[in-house]
């Protein structure tokens, strides 16, 4: 009986071993994309008590290359002093957990969750890196304008040489007044985004040809303006095919042009004609 009492010792001690070391090899290959705890992700206005992602990718453009368009998340919106009261103590359990034991944040006293005052610099310093903005878009109802459906994005927090799992966000939007483009916003022009051939020809005395209802324009804007660079971006990174300038009102079918005479022009993809038509005026 002492012989099978040693051995069933030996046994367990085997199996706590293998346990503790299938731990240290899971922490050294962590997986590409992990889950944040749900109440941290709603503490961080990240996600509502849904799970569906709050801050909405939003369009930005290079400053210094005006092609080159992107999907942006504003990470200014994501404050990690949302995890903590006025006196740097974690606002709840998971809170406490995620800055303490993952971001591992220093702490000025304290070694439980209600008195555990986390340094407020480095709860500030910790820099907040987005990648993988994968965004979906739908036409609205109206065929008008896209909105952001089911998408996602990545994040990852550092605290100096403390860098977190990336963290997988997941949008649902639905179609709303935050998650529509606006397409009149972003494709804003005037006359002098134009060609030379528009110059020409968009002028008193010149024939309404080229204008009528229906005549795609997208030909006569002019490629080496900033703005013009800047919409063929956004066609690129919206994906919808190919984008159209669509004259959607002229009051004149034949004739020449007058001075103050109106034409009306509206961007759009075979089956989304974007919101708010542009009014181009004749000698303005």
């Amino acid at each position: 009986m002492k012989g099978i009492k040693i051995w069933i010792r030996l046994l367990a001690t085997i199996s706590l071993t293998t346990v503790t070391t299938n731990s240290v090899i899971a922490c050294g290959n962590l997986p590409a994309v992990a889950t944040l705890n749900a109440k941290v992700l709603q503490n961080l206005h990240l996600t509502n008590n849904k799970g569906e992602g709050l801050i909405l990718p939003t369009i930005s453009i290079d400053d210094h290359d005006k092609s080159k368009v992107t999907w942006k998340i504003d990470t200014a919106k994501i404050l990690l002093t949302n995890l903590v009261h006025n006196d740097n103590t974690a606002i709840d359990v998971e809170s406490f957990h995620f800055l303490k034991d993952i971001l591992k944040i220093k702490i000025d006293s304290g070694s439980k969750l209600e008195d555990t005052i986390f340094n407020s610099a480095q709860l500030k310093a910790v820099t907040i890196t987005v990648s993988n903005i994968n965004v979906n878009l739908q036409p609205v109802k109206q065929k008008n304008d896209f909105y952001i459906a089911n998408s996602y994005y990545h994040i990852v927090f550092t605290n100096g040489k403390i860098t977190t799992n990336k963290y997988q966000i997941v949008i649902f939007a639905k179609e709303s007044a935050n998650s529509v483009i606006i397409g009149n916003k972003i494709f804003a022009i005037d006359k002098t985004d134009f060609n030379t051939f528009f110059q020409n020809k968009f002028k008193v005395n010149q024939p309404v040809t080229d204008f009528q209802v229906n005549a795609n324009l997208i030909w006569m804007l002019d490629k080496s303006k900033d703005n013009v660079k800047t919409i063929f971006g956004i066609e690129k990174l919206i994906n919808k095919g190919k984008l159209m300038l669509i004259v959607t009102k002229n009051d004149k079918k034949t004739g020449n042009f007058e001075p103050n005479d109106t034409i009306a022009v509206r961007f759009g993809y075979q089956d989304v004609k974007l919101l708010i038509a542009t009014k181009l005026v004749v000698n303005s």
